[in-house]
């Protein structure tokens, strides 16, 4: 029931199945009751006609997220399995040998017996970091929906009022002062802050100048997370059936995953409401169940696997920067599309090679941090989605679970890239069970001082679907035409990849950390380390060379040609070349370094000073 290991603790590749080749193979029906279950819920949460026992389930376009559905619902139809079988067991028919169909038992919906309870992990990191900075957009999430169609704006409004009072987690405010311990109180009903506008008299230009306006002015506007509301809408209208909607809301309320959640409920509402109905909602399982679930869990078994993981790790991977940007706000974005015909070309492979498009990606910055920094064991952080499938139901609460996890990874050139991409495959699924344990602790239980931070870049895979959460259901015609989703992060810089038909890179960074040429140089080389990944299986990673072209000319050769043949310099000595500078530019700088600065008439000085005192010795 567990991944095979050598005796140094090592995935034992050779101990492990071999692989199929193609996602599918030729239909095989089901052959008992497990398979048929297995079958209809592959079918449904993948999306996939016709699932046959053989096929695979990376294959078929399974994923770390999607397997938490997956095992959830089989727990529903009485199948006990875990999260890491799916690794173990990549198609029906083997995972049906493993699934138990005895001795299941379900945590049940729990009756809220209480309005208030205690803050998970997760959330008294945010909030601290919130406090800690009361001035600045962190964590402030914006959700940017473009919609088209007839929209009542009343009915629209009352939809989502009517979601707000359902999910318990959208009515939460957090007090902090004058208690012992931080708290989350459920509001008894929804308090929305919500403005329409109408700019039908505006041309384009300036409607779009003013939308921009606008998410920067609630951005800033912040939340006062101890009296609400944690959410303000703004719904305007720029023309005959033309909309957008701005939702921003605090981190502390929900995270990616419960977007598609909320948006699917507001859509199932309105719908109900233009007909003239009374939307009924099912019940589902309260934020409290996960809070009381997470209480009850052992930190024992994560410290084991934790202190082993991070045992290599003596520092956080950095990103050497030479300079950084100094701008009014302390953050900046850039960005890149990969382009149509590589975006196909990366998920061929994943599906290829029976992976995740999360693992690639954490393949590609892994070997970025060990060129940039030099370091063979490297680390950074992930987003996981924290949701326990123990707990039925847990799909489709909407709530803050996200927690964000180290990733450790070895980069040995000699090692080949294909088998190297299925170690952090199987490291992915062995990390998987401890996913609920806060970074905090995990810090604590690794080898770095006390104090010290263990990651300085995070990298976020957002796979959830929001384009597609309000259309499915036509309500009268209404559907989103574009959706977009900002964020910003504690983390000197943050990787968050959309995997649109194009697939999308943003990078976010601290601009007191990092200048803008070195994140776009990081982008362009990001998109290469990629290229290598999928197109070098059989290759070592020694073989990746991150300055190519011109860039490999310019840096290696061009700003290392330093022969000089006018007035002698090539005759003289570096002492030489700089007590002639320092008479010429006294004043200008000669040396940057954390933040002080020598001049080249302070610098011969210093050198003097220091040639003197040699020579007495």
């Amino acid at each position: 029931d567990e991944l095979p290991l050598t005796t140094s603790g090592k995935l034992n590749r050779k101990a492990l199945p071999q692989p199929e080749l193609a996602a599918h193979h030729a239909y095989t029906a089901p052959r008992n009751a497990v398979e048929q279950t297995l079958a209809a819920i592959w079918q449904d949460v993948l999306q996939v006609q016709g699932v046959g026992i053989h096929d695979n389930y990376f294959g078929l376009g399974g994923d770390s997220i999607l397997s938490i559905q997956i095992i959830s619902r089989a727990k529903q139809a009485g199948l006990k399995l875990r999260v890491e079988d799916l690794f173990l067991a990549q198609s029906i028919a083997e995972l049906a040998m493993l699934a138990q169909t005895a001795g299941i038992t379900h945590t049940p919906i729990a009756e809220s017996q209480t309005d208030q309870y205690p803050l998970t992990p997760t959330q008294t990191g945010i909030l601290f970091h919130a406090l800690y900075e009361p001035g600045s957009a962190l964590y402030c999430q914006q959700v940017d929906l473009v919609l088209a169609g007839h929209l009542h704006a009343g009915l629209f409004q009352q939809a989502w009022r009517a979601v707000f009072d359902r999910h318990d987690a959208l009515r939460m405010v957090f007090v902090w002062e004058n208690t012992d311990q931080p708290y989350q109180h459920i509001n008894p009903v929804a308090n929305l802050s919500w403005t329409d506008l109408d700019w039908r008299g505006l041309g384009a230009t300036e409607q779009q100048q003013r939308y921009t306006e606008l998410m920067q002015q609630q951005a800033d506007q912040g939340f006062a997370v101890s009296l609400g509301p944690l959410a303000h809408f703004t719904l305007v209208c720029l023309g005959d059936r033309q909309y957008r909607l701005l939702w921003s809301y605090h981190h502390l309320l929900m995270d990616g995953w419960s977007l598609p959640l909320v948006l699917g409920d507001v859509a199932s509402h309105y719908a109900a409401l233009s007909a003239g109905g009374n939307p009924q909602p099912e019940r589902h399982r309260p934020f409290a169940d996960y809070v009381a679930w997470l209480a009850g869990q052992d930190l024992q078994s994560p410290q084991v696997y934790w202190q082993r993981r991070l045992a290599p790790i003596s520092a956080a991977t950095s990103i050497p920067c030479a300079g950084h940007d100094a701008p009014e706000r302390p953050y900046g974005h850039a960005f890149v599309d990969l382009d149509a015909e590589f975006s196909d070309e990366l998920r061929a492979f994943v599906r290829r090679r029976h992976l995740t498009l999360a693992v690639v990606l954490q393949a590609a910055w892994a070997l970025l941090l060990n060129r940039y920094s030099g370091e063979t064991d490297v680390v950074f952080g992930i987003t996981v989605s924290g949701r326990p499938a123990d707990l039925q139901g847990i799909e489709s609460v909407v709530g803050l679970f996200i927690n964000t996890l180290p990733v450790v990874a070895k980069v040995d050139d000699a090692a080949e890239v294909a088998s190297w991409l299925q170690e952090l495959a199987a490291e992915q699924f062995k990390r998987e069970p401890y996913g609920y344990v806060p970074l905090s602790k995990i810090t604590e239980w690794s080898p770095l001082p006390a104090g010290q931070a263990l990651i300085q870049s995070l990298l976020v895979l957002e796979n959830y679907p929001l384009k597609t959460a309000l259309g499915n259901t036509h309500s009268d015609g209404l559907h989103i035409v574009d959706a977009q989703f900002t964020e910003q992060t504690n983390y000197p810089l943050t990787w968050v990849i959309v995997p649109d038909e194009r697939i999308h890179i943003k990078a976010m960074y601290q601009t007191q950390a990092f200048d803008t040429g070195t994140v776009t140089r990081l982008l362009r080389h990001f998109r290469l380390a990629l290229a290598f990944l999928v197109q070098s299986s059989t290759k070592t990673l020694g073989a990746f060379e991150v300055l190519q072209g011109a860039e490999r000319q310019l840096q290696l050769h061009d700003w290392n040609a330093t022969d000089y043949d006018g007035d002698g310099f090539a005759h003289e000595n570096i002492p030489g070349l700089l007590t002639r500078q320092a008479q010429q530019t006294p004043d200008h700088p000669a040396l940057i370094f954390n933040g002080a600065t020598l001049s080249y008439g302070e610098l011969e000085c210093r050198a003097n000073r220091l040639a003197h005192y040699l020579q007495k010795q």
